[in-house]
């Protein structure tokens, strides 16, 4: 189990993650990361085994609970929602502009 904050920054800060690990079985029970120059964090989700943070930039960045960055992939879209269960994680996004009124959304 484990406990996370994310902050957007500022204009001179970059967006960073915080996450307290309660059972993780490394040593590092808190951790932090700072994202890269001008991405924002905008979803995320703990599960027991993995940390997922989705940001402005479309990036899906997957960390273990321990702290150790294990994927970074690209979605074709602005997230919507984030989910995470034990090492499964799951995106909801936009896919691109729709003819009709609905909402043209994708999983990932």
């Amino acid at each position: 189990t484990a406990f996370a904050l994310a902050t957007t920054g500022t204009e001179s800060k970059c967006g960073s993650m915080q996450v307290n690990a309660f059972s993780a079985w490394s040593s590092s029970k808190e951790w932090s990361v700072s994202l890269p120059k001008h991405e924002r964090p905008i979803l995320l989700s703990v599960s027991a085994t993995v940390v997922c943070l989705v940001t402005d930039l479309n990036y899906v960045r997957i960390w273990s609970i321990g702290g150790l960055q294990r994927h970074i992939l690209s979605i074709p879209g602005d997230g919507v929602t984030l989910a995470t269960h034990n090492n499964l994680v799951s995106v909801l996004h936009y896919t691109g502009y729709c003819l009709s009124l609905s909402l043209c959304v994708d999983t990932t």
